[in-house]
């Protein structure tokens, strides 16, 4: 499946691949970490395309690489395309935090207020 999603998001970024996408002069991410922890916005559209996929895999029986590549494809290319219709080119966002370090910072954070006696807070 690995193989399908690099295809698909090749394709939701105008040719480039995740690799590429690292190296891109405005994320410059040197971390060997998934594409996506920096770009939590995107993985939005990421979602809808690997759920629609999906969809369409389970109702017409799909199966076998090369045809669920063929699905995943175009249905990445669409959601390049409605993002375009708005102005957004996904190669062209600045990179957002690596997700990893929030979670470090949060558990961080976590352990000081429970450690300052006011014991646990709703949300983390």
């Amino acid at each position: 499946m690995a193989a399908v999603r690099a295809k698909g998001d090749k394709a939701l970024f105008g040719g480039h691949t995740t690799q590429k996408m690292k190296h891109y002069s405005c994320l410059s991410i040197t971390n060997s970490g998934p594409l996506a922890d920096y770009l939590p916005t995107l993985s939005i559209a990421e979602t809808l395309v690997n759920e629609m996929t999906k969809l369409h895999l389970e109702t017409k029986d799909v199966q076998g690489e090369i045809l669920i590549t063929d699905e995943h494809v175009p249905n990445s290319k669409s959601e390049r395309i409605m993002l375009g219709n708005r102005g957004i080119q996904p190669e062209s966002r600045p990179p957002a935090e690596d997700v990893s370090k929030v979670e470090r910072r949060r558990t961080k954070d976590e352990k000081q207020i429970v450690a300052a006696g006011v014991g646990e807070v709703d949300g983390f």
